[in-house]
Parts: structure tokens; sequence; C-alpha cells
């Protein structure tokens, strides 16, 4: 009886846990304007039931609860949530704030932080912003803002003052880098004079790591660790060691002592560390999106690059980039396209040239062709990647097999590279009109983003649709050596072959048959959005015919004329009817009335 009593009570504690669990859960931030965000690698949404606090009070303390659900909005129990800094803010000096931790556990699918504000809010009271993330999936982070407007007349504690050898309790270190810590507690008078604190007066001074993947502490007492205690000691010096992780270290120093007159005291003060990343040796280029710009008659698409160092950190030093597009070729007799754009064959050498040994640069226009090297046809090494060999090159002379470059390459030599030769614009095929089309970054701001990012905008002339292009974009980085040895320019880069589709092409709408109808019907093809034939470009299509009476199986159609990449009479440089795709359809006497249509056009590439 003792023993279900006993069982009883552990269920119906059991019970009210989980019904207080889900409680917790579902009472915290119901707000309709939650910030949400999915992670699609792991299904994992992120909530922000409140997504600002406002700051009054100088070291003012918030609860800030991060949900993390699944996709039926089950609550998840494992990982963790973690923060990403605003890296200016600490780079500048600025007091932030502090976190207990960088990241916290997901319980009953809730990550619950403590902030603290900074000591005076009237030293800056532009709002702070940082974001929130589940495990390793950064791009599902989502933005928390402090707002900062402080009361009037707020006391400010100053009679004694932790001073470190950090300039504004900030410093920047590189991966894998060493620096010196040096801490000293001292009391200040009305007059801002400085007394050091003696060392029997100090209980103890603590310096604890808050963000320990990054980085370790080491003196001369003992190895690493991510927390250091001293205890009846003043003037402290330790090391700090960086790993192989960017982003930032927040440090903790708690200090316990006896003032001057004797009275327990204890101060906590946060510096930071922004750890740099290693220089770029990876780019990518994804693209975001197509729009039309009806103002200026062009599509607009959206790419966005993504530069990494080898450790897999995103490059957070704001290296400079540049970037561009091959939209016209040089002219090139030994493809069979007639342009200058091979899948192998190119040599590039340190002595800063780059040659072929089919002789193909004889009609390369110095003053207005570039070199792009976009990829490596090596069959033995086709999963490398040179990316310090990619991008563009400037051209200063040529002969028929050989372009002496205007840009220092500092590799080994390098076989194989596929590459193309050409500028920004190119002719139309039938009227010799010149189109153009403009590469650029995104507000103009032509320095990667501190998440090694950077939005850029690709705007083309609507005869762009089906033409193939490359682009390019090129990162300069100064590499600073530990050693203090003179810094040194790092160049990667990348080329990226892309057949330009704007909003694809316009559907047609089926054409209608009688019974006993001989019918020819040419469906010209137009560029979706506008106005425009589709011309000079490749294509692919299917053929429908359908009728509503029996024995439809008995309908066929005849005489299809076909232009464009299909399995027959494919001929794009044709400047019949100025050069506009087209598929012609026919029916023969036919046996009933019916429909036949061109279905699925899609954009094929140029060559």
């Amino acid at each position: 009886m003792n023993r279900f009593k006993i069982s009883l009570f552990g269920m119906l504690l059991a019970l009210f846990f989980v019904a207080c669990n889900n409680d917790q859960f579902n009472s915290i931030g119901n707000d309709t304007n939650a910030l949400t965000k999915m992670d699609n690698s792991t299904g994992a949404k992120i909530i922000l039931p409140q997504k600002t606090a406002k700051l009054t009070l100088n070291s003012q303390t918030v609860n800030i609860y991060v949900k993390v659900v699944d996709a039926q909005a089950t609550p998840i129990q494992t990982g963790s949530v973690k923060i990403i800094y605003p890296s200016a803010d600490v780079l500048a000096g600025r007091d932030i704030g502090s976190f207990t931790a960088s990241q916290e556990p997901v319980k009953n699918g809730i990550a619950t932080f403590l902030y603290t504000a900074p000591k005076n809010l009237n030293a800056n009271t532009s709002s702070l912003h940082f974001k929130f993330y589940y495990d390793s999936s950064i791009e599902t982070a989502q933005p928390y803002t402090m707002t900062i407007m402080p009361e009037q007349n707020q006391i400010i504690l100053s009679d004694y003052i932790l001073k470190s050898n950090f300039i504004n309790n900030t410093k920047t270190m590189n991966l894998q880098d060493t620096t010196q810590l040096n801490l000293t507690l001292f009391a200040k008078d009305e007059k801002e004079n400085l007394t050091r604190i003696k060392s029997d007066k100090v209980t103890s001074i603590s310096v604890k790591l808050i963000n320990p993947e990054l980085a370790d502490l080491e003196d001369s007492k003992s190895g690493l660790s991510k927390e250091k205690s001293y205890a009846n000691q003043n003037d402290i010096s330790l090391n700090i060691r960086t790993k192989t992780i960017s982003g930032i270290v927040p440090i903790e120093v708690t200090t316990l002592f006896k003032g001057l007159n004797n009275e327990d005291l204890n101060i906590t003060e946060y510096l930071n560390i922004l750890v740099f990343s290693g220089p770029p040796t990876a780019l990518s280029l994804s693209l975001s999106g197509t729009v039309q710009d009806k103002s200026i008659a062009k599509f607009v698409d959206t790419w966005v690059l993504t530069v990494t160092d080898k450790y897999n950190n995103r490059v957070n030093t704001r290296p400079a980039i540049s970037m561009g597009m091959i939209a016209g070729y040089a002219k090139d007799s030994t493809t069979p396209s007639g342009n200058l754009y091979h899948d192998g064959n190119g040599t590039l050498k340190n002595d800063d040239t780059f040659s072929s040994n089919q002789a193909p640069f004889q009609k390369v226009n110095l003053g207005n062709d570039n070199l792009v090297i976009f990829g490596n046809a090596d069959a033995n090494t086709s999963r490398e990647y040179y990316f310090n060999r990619y991008g563009k090159w400037e051209i200063n002379s040529k002969t028929n097999n050989t372009l002496t470059l205007g840009d220092d390459y500092k590799g080994m030599d390098t076989n194989n590279l596929k590459y193309a030769v050409g500028r920004n614009f190119r002719n139309e095929t039938c009227s010799g009109n010149s189109v153009v089309a403009n590469v650029y970054a995104e507000n103009k701001d032509y320095v990667l983003d501190i998440y090694g990012h950077k939005t850029i905008k690709v705007e083309y002339d609507y005869y762009y649709v089906g033409k193939k292009v490359v682009l390019w974009t090129n990162v300069l980085a100064q590499l600073n050596p530990s050693n203090g040895s003179q810094s040194e320019q790092l160049r990667v880069g990348l080329g990226r072959p892309v057949t330009l589709k704007g909003l694809g092409l316009t559907p047609f709408t089926p054409y209608s048959f009688t019974k006993g109808e001989t019918k020819s019907v040419i469906f010209r093809i137009k560029i979706n959005g506008t106005q425009e034939y589709y011309r000079n470009a490749n294509f692919k299509y299917n053929t429908v015919i359908t009728s509503d009476e029996q024995n439809a199986s008995s309908l066929s159609l005849s005489g299809n004329t076909i232009v464009g990449r299909t399995d027959t009479n494919g001929d794009i440089t044709s400047c019949t009817n100025q050069g506009r795709e087209s598929v012609t359809l026919s029916v023969v006497a036919a046996p009933q009335k019916g429909t036949f249509n061109v279905v699925n056009l899609e954009i094929e590439d140029e060559f």
C-alpha cells in the first residue's frame, strides 16, 4: 500500500513537472510579431518571443528567452543556442554589457540568457544589436536589439577600478595567437588619482573565459584552462592563447578585496577579444533570386559571395573585393563555339604568364579583354581547388599562345586550367548593337561584412537571357604575421560560368483546331515579363496535342520546324527573323477537333 502511494505520488509529481514545463514554454511570449527562422538542415525553428529590450538603468539585467521547436512545433530537448556579438562595437572598445555565458543549453524548447547592461549607459546611447542561433546553424541567426534610454542622475560607482593592458578593455588577435593580459586593482580619489591596492588586501581575482571554444588561459604556474583564480595577489599576468575558431571572446574578471576602510568589496569587469579569422582560402557564389527592373529595362540577379579561411571560419577581417563579368568573348577559331572559352589546356606560371599550346590568343583585344580562370580540368587533380589561381587577371601583352599578366602570381605552375577571355559587353548577333551587363556590390560597399558575406548584383539587358557569361570575384587581403615581419598581400579569386535566365520564357496559349483542318502555327518565344523576343539562344521544349473526343490517340503532329538547340536543326547564329527563336507545329487533315501547344519551355546553355 505504501509502495503504491509512493509510485502514485511519483507519477503525479512527474505529470506536475511536465505540465509546469509545458506551461512555461507556452507562457513565454505569444507575441504575434515574434521573429522565427527555420534551419533547413535540421528542421529546427528559432523563435524570439521578444526581439527588443529597453535599457534604462546602468548594469540593468535582462532575461532573454529563445524558443527552439522542430518542424511540427514540438519543443526541442537537445542542443544549445549561441550568441553573435556586435563585432564593430567590440572593435571600437565600447562597453556592450555582458552575458553569463556565450551559449545556453536548450531545455524543454527554451534557452535562457541573462544579460547585464553596460555600467554607464550615457557613455553611448546607440542601440546594441546581438543575434542568437541554434547549434552550428549560423544562417538561422535572429536579431535582438537593446535600445538605450538611460534615466537621468544615476550613480556610477567608480571609487575602485580594475585596469588592464587592453585598450578600452578590448584586444584583437589572430588565430593560434598569444597575448598577455595584465590586471591591477586600484583605488581612485576625487581627483582621479590612482592608488594600487596592496596584495594582502586582495582576497581573490578570478579570470574566466565566457567563450572557451575560441581560446584558453595560461600562466606560469598551471596549464591551459578556461578559468584561473589568484589569492592575495594584485598585478596579475597571464596569457591568452586563441585556437582555430574566430569570433568574440568575452572575459569575466571578478575581484574580492578589502577597501581603504577595510570594508568588503567586489568588482566585476568584462573585457573582450575579437579573434580575427585566418586569411581567405575558399569562396562560393550562390544565386539568391532575380527581379525585373522595368524602369531601366533590365533583369537583376542577386548573388551572395561567401568567403572562409582554411578552418571554415567566415572571414571577418573585412578584406577588399572586386567583381565583374565576361559577357562577350574574344574570338577563337580553335573552339566549336568560336569563343575564347576553354574547359582546359591553360597553364598559369609564376613568371606571371598564362599560356595555351593551341595558340588561341590572336584576336585578344588588350584594351578591353581580361582573363578569367574558373576551374581545373586535370583528371588527377580535378577535386582540388586553386582559389589563388581563379578569378580575373589583367592582360598586359600577348603572343599567339601566351598572355603576359598585369597581376602578380606567387603560386606554383599549374596546368589544365579552365579559362575564358573577354569583356563586360557583347554585340547582338544580328543587329550588331552593343548590349552591356553590370556587376556591382550592394550599397556600393566593396568590402566583405564581418560574417564573410557580400551581396552582389548582376544587372543585364533582356538580350542576355539565354547567354553564357563568366562571373568573377577577387579578394585582396593583407597578411599580418604575428612575428612582426612585413605584411603581405594575398589574392584569391573565383570564376563561375553562368547562363543568365531572367524570369524564364513566356508560356504559350494552346492553339485550337477544327476537324479536318490543316494548319501550321509558329510559336515565337518571348522573354517572360517582357515584350522582347528570345533571340539567338538555345532552349528545350515538349509538344502536346489533345482532344475531348474519342480516339484522341489518333491525333499526331507533323512537319515540326525546330529552331534552337534540340535534337535537330539547332542554329542560334541564324538571323532569320532577326534571330527570333520559334517552334512551328502543324496538323494535317485533323481527324477531329482539338488543341496543340509547345510546353515545358526551358532555357538551355549557349554552348
